[in-house]
């Protein structure tokens, strides 16, 4: 029998696009996406996206996609009234098994990510908590096959707004998120099988982040977030390298930027971002140190980008492409944008390919059984920084935004002043010319009542 539990899931207030593209074995290409109700897959065939396959009908817009060790395709899904849903299929056609009940009548918005090896099965998750808003949780498969207590790992802002989760392997994922207590930071964790490793900060503001992007390889976390400030948008670039994190560096900085985007093509580094005037881009060729000036790119690409999460099965190298998100048309999902320009062999060439079932696996799970939620001790992983350092960094980012903002303002206030003067000499004149009018009015009425005078 299933468990039933009644759950609030949290109520997403920024919308996310969730949309995966997926390169599977002997370089398969995949697009999973939420589409009229549905998730939906096209796969690329014969080099071309085959039709609209439907995965799921009347689903939620939340879902993930992951894969395992042998390269099957796990999909964890909610349906319209708030059940979860893992679906897998061995004969073409899905099956989907219900392992989570929403016995509540709110429907709130829940995602599952799982991490799947040989050793071993965990769920990451959200759930309402009843004293502190809305928690993330882990919990596991024991030796036994059953769910083992489910453990808290931090109360967090909202699952839409900075929160990811990337495999660093089969067995170990780095959390990103933006935790209730301060909501312009956003922190990391690492996971694994076992432990879970202490907090640390990515990036901090005194304003609010609104867009980030990360990509973990295997040694450095690139990581890239926008703020907006009172008058601009700001994007800043910020490098973990051997534990340390670097000084953030301001690269764009313009009225409206939003979903940034950080990629490794030919062992170059690119940081993309959209503005209302197109996409742009600026480069470092030496991972991460200096970046050449901002540039607008020159390929053609739909107005309408949205960011999909790329999974790739094999080793992904800085040397030809390593990427965690990509651009995807937002109607269309599956049509990947600019990339493909950049990156010849994005696309898999194939002459005659043969259209066959999803390799996926069953994989039956036990009913879950949400205990309270508990801190266990676990030993955590090294910090990235310790206490001091890090203190200095979150000063270091703050002047930075500081000095950024009171630049912008000075430019403004010369814009100003330039405006002001004008509107004076525009004043001015005006007064002239009312004055010459006055005098001529005055002048030919003297004339008129001479004329009248001598009659």
């Amino acid at each position: 029998m299933l468990f039933r539990v009644a759950i609030k899931y949290i109520r997403g207030d920024v919308v996310m696009s969730y949309n995966y593209i997926v390169r599977l074995k002997n370089d398969k290409l995949l697009a999973i996406y939420y589409a009229k109700g549905s998730i939906l897959c096209k796969k690329y065939i014969n080099n071309q996206w085959s039709g609209e396959q439907i995965l799921i009908e009347d689903a939620r817009e939340q879902f993930s996609v992951t894969l395992n060790e042998q390269g099957n395709v796990y999909l964890i899904c909610q349906n319209i009234i708030g059940n979860m849903l893992l679906c897998t299929d061995t004969s073409g056609e899905f099956q989907s098994k219900v392992i989570l009940e929403n016995t509540k009548k709110e429907v709130y918005n829940v995602l599952m990510t799982p991490l799947i090896s040989e050793n071993g099965f965990c769920l990451v998750y959200n759930v309402l908590n009843a004293e502190n808003g809305n928690s993330l949780i882990f919990q596991k498969l024991d030796e036994k096959g059953g769910w083992s207590t489910a453990e808290k790992i931090d109360d967090f802002s909202n699952m839409h707004s900075s929160y990811e989760i990337q495999p660093i392997s089969r067995e170990h994922v780095i959390i990103f998120y933006r935790a209730k207590k301060e909501e312009n930071t956003i922190y990391y964790r690492e996971l694994t099988m076992r432990n879970k490793g202490g907090i640390n900060t990515v990036c901090s503001s005194n304003f609010r982040i609104v867009d980030t992007s990360f990509l973990i390889t295997q040694s450095e976390m690139h990581t890239i977030y926008i703020v907006k400030s009172l008058f601009s948008t700001q994007l800043y670039y910020r490098k973990n390298d051997e534990g340390k994190f670097k000084a953030p560096i301001l690269l764009m900085e313009s009225q409206n930027l939003s979903n940034c985007i950080v990629y490794f093509v030919n062992c170059e580094l690119h940081v993309t971002c959209l503005s209302n005037n197109g996409l742009f881009t600026s480069i470092s060729k030496d991972n991460g140190r200096t970046f050449s000036k901002v540039s607008k790119n020159e390929f053609k690409i739909s107005s309408n980008c949205t960011k999909a999460t790329y999974i790739s099965f094999e080793q992904q190298d800085e040397s030809k492409f390593y990427a965690r998100q990509i651009y995807v048309n937002k109607d269309r999902p599956y049509d990947v944008q600019l990339i493909p320009n950049i990156y010849k062999e994005f696309y898999p060439v194939h002459k005659k390919d043969v259209e066959v079932p999803f390799e996926m696996s069953n994989f039956d799970l036990p009913k879950i059984k949400l205990d309270k939620v508990e801190n266990a001790d676990f030993s955590t992983f090294a910090q990235s920084e310790d206490l001091i350092s890090g203190k200095v960094e979150i000063l270091k980012n703050k002047l930075d935004m500081y000095n950024s903002q009171i630049i912008e303002k000075d430019k403004q206030i010369i814009e100003l002043t330039r405006i002001l003067k004008l509107k004076n000499e525009e004043i001015m004149q005006l007064r002239s010319e009312c004055i010459k009018v006055n005098e001529n009015h005055i002048e030919h009425g003297a004339e008129i009542g001479d004329v009248n005078s001598e009659e």
